[in-house]
């Protein structure tokens, strides 16, 4: 008769050769290179001007408005702007507001910051989703009495925080910057 010891080191063998089921592993995530963080000008001509990450670039899509594309990571801001000749200021902030609040469907929530820069006449509040929204972070400028500049993040892939954060996180940054240095450019003399 065989011991006990060897019957479980038998049936532990038996057991330890069993296949295994698999399961097929999820898509790899976005692989990206975060730009350094040197900055420059935004291209004249514009009514606004900040800094930005020397590797983004403007891509105009109507007079005014555009937006500055950052390849390595995927991302763009999409700007547009409107004078007080245009529209009225109020409906337009509350437009801003409207828009960014629609994501709170998706957002686990959503903070606000405000930046005012008075020697410049630089007034902003930005916004920023947590979770799962089409987009992180949305922002609008004004001067309260000719300028109105809206900015909204977004990035050419599925909404997963996890993989998206290290570009997010530098976007925010970079978003945080242009606040910081936006000004208001005069209209050419004609």
């Amino acid at each position: 008769m065989m011991r006990p010891a060897v019957w479980i080191f038998l049936v532990g063998i038996g057991l330890s050769c069993r296949q295994q089921e698999t399961n097929p592993l999820p898509y790899g995530h976005l692989r990206y290179a975060l730009p350094d963080t040197s900055s420059v000008a935004l291209a004249p001509g514009l009514p606004f001007g900040f800094q930005h990450n020397h590797t983004a670039r403007w891509k105009e899509v109507e007079p005014n408005w555009g937006n500055l594309e950052y390849p390595s990571l995927r991302a763009r801001i999409q700007f547009t702007y409107k004078s007080s000749s245009e529209a009225n200021l109020e409906a337009l902030f509350q437009e801003a507001q409207e828009l960014a609040y629609r994501h709170s469907v998706k957002a686990d929530g959503i903070e606000e910051q405000f930046f005012e820069h008075p020697e410049r006449r630089v007034y902003a509040l930005l916004y920023r989703m947590k979770g799962r929204a089409a987009t992180s972070t949305q922002f609008y400028a004004t001067d309260s009495s000719r300028h109105f500049l809206r900015g909204v993040l977004y990035f050419d892939a599925v909404p997963e925080p996890d993989s998206l954060r290290p570009a997010d996180v530098f976007m925010t940054a970079e978003i945080r910057r242009l606040l910081e240095t936006l000004e208001w450019v005069p209209a050419p003399e004609q």
